[in-house]
């Protein structure tokens, strides 16, 4: 029946609310019984991939906080300028280039985000138990905790090995507009600093593959 057909008193039902409720038992027998068409690959039913769409990928980026939206706009655009694999910067380094030294975010708070928000960790080593060397990579420490440790797997070899924070001397690309031959160029150059505890930036987390064009 064709809606604007029908009179008034015969959609206006006071009572409308009182009927869905009292529906409310059988709507939900009908959906336990149902036969789903599709087989349960993850939490939200459907296989992750299924959903990890362009569009989805949009909608959580737009949805950060706007340090983490500098922050991440900032490493992309040094990854795809430079072609590097991995930056280091200390939280000085990061409030100077990344937020031009704005009074907004102090350090506990950049720490907070770097290390909840974008997962990004403080430069660190491995040591294994029993092993006076220390690992560049958690892959070695692994390696050396199963030829010291023979008879223990899995997670019993990764409680003999521990990631330790390590002072180290570090730089990071940069550019920078100067004047060349009446002209103004980008150049790139290195900033070295002194030792310190940088975090770890690697293009793998700020880059993706459809961003990268050839």
């Amino acid at each position: 029946v064709d809606c604007e057909e029908l009179k008034k008193d015969e959609v206006d039902d006071p009572k409308m609310m009182e009927k869905l409720v009292d529906e409310i038992p059988a709507f939900l027998s009908w959906l336990g019984a149902r036969k789903m068409l599709t087989e349960q690959r993850g939490r939200m039913w459907f296989h992750p991939d299924l959903i990890k769409t362009e569009a989805l990928h949009r909608v959580i980026q737009y949805s950060q906080p706007q340090i983490v939206k500098e922050i991440r706009t900032y490493f992309k655009e040094l990854f795809l300028d430079t072609g590097v694999d991995q930056v280091m910067m200390s939280l000085a380094n990061i409030h100077k280039e990344v937020l031009n030294s704005s009074s907004r975010y102090d350090k506990t708070y950049l720490h907070m985000v770097l290390t909840d928000n974008l997962k990004v960790k403080a430069y660190h080593e491995f040591k294994v138990e029993g092993v006076e060397k220390l690992y560049k990579t958690e892959e070695e420490a692994v390696a050396a905790a199963e030829v010291k440790y023979p008879d223990l797997k899995g997670p019993m070899v990764f409680s003999k090995i521990k990631a330790i924070g390590k002072v180290i001397r570090y730089s990071y690309p940069r550019y920078d507009e100067v004047m060349r031959d009446g002209s103004i160029i980008r150049e790139r150059y290195e900033v070295k600093n002194d030792p310190g505890r940088p975090y770890v930036f690697l293009r793998k987390d700020f880059v993706r593959i459809s961003e990268v064009f050839l």
